[in-house]
């Protein structure tokens, strides 16, 4: 799932947001988004919805969203690790962050 992950601090009303960071070069080299654009928007703690491009320059991005869905269910996984040398854990930590 592509989420674009919002933060409260993002908002400049109760239905817009600004980007301005890392997740704005998300949307210019990963989406490829325009203006117009509708994407999948999430709030950190909250509700997931759709996110519309209102105005998109190089150096920010306003959005319009609405949040209608509950997020997913916690998967029910524990993960036990030893401690694995450091070459090891890197990679065993990065595939359990895909997972």
């Amino acid at each position: 799932m592509n989420l674009l992950l919002l933060e409260d601090s993002d908002f400049l009303a109760a239905d817009r947001v600004i980007l301005r960071d890392r997740r704005l070069v998300h949307l210019h080299e990963v989406h490829r988004a325009d203006e117009g654009d509708r994407l999948r928007v999430g709030l950190i703690g909250g509700l997931m919805g759709e996110g519309r491009i209102l105005r998109l320059t190089p150096d920010e991005a306003e959005l319009q969203v609405a949040f209608d869905q509950p997020p997913p269910a916690k998967l029910p996984v524990t993960l036990l690790l030893a401690l694995p040398r450091p070459k090891m854990l890197k990679r065993t930590l990065q595939t359990v962050a895909t997972l």
